[in-house]
């Protein structure tokens, strides 16, 4: 095995430090590794001018959008944290979103509609609407049903968070939640994860870490829950309104939209906080919280 060198040591250290989950520090080595290989150089001699051939050359490929913004949050962490070049992330540019007017038929036209296969299933790829006059006019229209669930929890007081994207919603896919939160926690610390009643959230068989309290919040109550600012703001600027090609684009796009929301602290502490939980210096925060100051502020009652 090659030894790993010094420059690759500093950048795994500088996203350990933040609290990057592994699955992102993998992506965002993967990246620059593929960036310098693909100018036969190490990465610190590669300037601005170099990361925008290097886009230019992976849209040339073909790549999906989210595939190159995950890259360009890889190399503006490794440019303005690793390198310490402050000035140089903000002239990378984020891919911006493709989008399509939906495609309309007329009555005409859309009679002898095909049905499609993909993957493993027949469907007819239409829905029946009414035009403006009246007259049926049928819609291009996913009716495909398989689904990728995103569990996600911030600590808004460090603008941080963790998440992962799994198949399924249940107790067994919370509990893998649970244990990544867990391995988040700042060391020393204890955090108190806000929940709903959901189901998997208050299942008997999950096992709580030790540094984790779970509090539910009161029922029909979103409105106190932080986590519901962070889902909107997610769908409507990054996961709403589109049609997915394939499974494996679902789970590449909430990836994406996740890592986007922790390359943006400033935003999680923006949108996550509550007042009521600030009472008397005693910070209860929202999903990953620090506990801190608790334990001498209980003593001194």
């Amino acid at each position: 095995m090659a030894e790993m060198s010094p420059l690759r040591r500093r950048m795994i250290e500088d996203m350990t430090v933040r609290n990057l989950s592994p699955a992102t520090q993998r992506s965002y080595v993967h990246a620059v590794a593929k960036f310098s290989r693909f100018f036969g150089h190490s990465p610190d001699r590669l300037g601005l001018e170099d990361v925008r051939a290097f886009q230019v050359h992976l849209v040339s490929t073909g790549i999906s959008w989210p595939a190159l913004n995950q890259t360009v949050c890889a190399l503006r962490f490794f440019c303005g944290v690793t390198l310490g070049h402050g000035e140089i992330p903000e002239r990378i540019p984020y891919a911006r979103e493709p989008r399509k007017l939906p495609v309309v038929r007329g009555r005409d036209t859309s009679r002898g509609l095909v049905p499609r296969r993909d993957e493993g299933r027949t469907e007819e790829q239409a829905d029946l609407s009414v035009g403006a006059q009246g007259d049926p006019t049928r819609l291009e229209h996913d009716q495909r049903t398989q689904s990728a669930y995103l569990f996600g929890a911030i600590c808004p007081r460090r603008g941080v968070g963790a998440a992962v994207v799994l198949p399924a919603c249940n107790t067994r896919a919370m509990q893998l939640h649970i244990d990544e939160i867990s391995s988040q926690v700042a060391p020393g610390a204890h955090a108190i994860l806000i929940f709903d009643q959901a189901g998997w959230h208050i299942a008997a068989a999950l096992v709580v870490p030790d540094n984790i309290t779970i509090m539910l919040l009161p029922p029909r109550s979103p409105e106190l829950n932080p986590a519901e600012n962070v889902w909107q703001y997610m769908r409507q600027n990054w996961l709403s309104n589109r049609v997915f090609q394939t499974y494996d684009e679902i789970i590449e796009l909430c990836c994406h939209a996740w890592n986007k929301l922790i390359d943006r602290p400033w935003l999680i502490t923006s949108i996550g906080l509550r007042n009521w939980a600030a009472s008397s210096k005693l910070w209860l925060l929202c999903r990953l919280g620090d506990l801190r100051q608790m334990g001498s502020a209980s003593r001194r009652r």
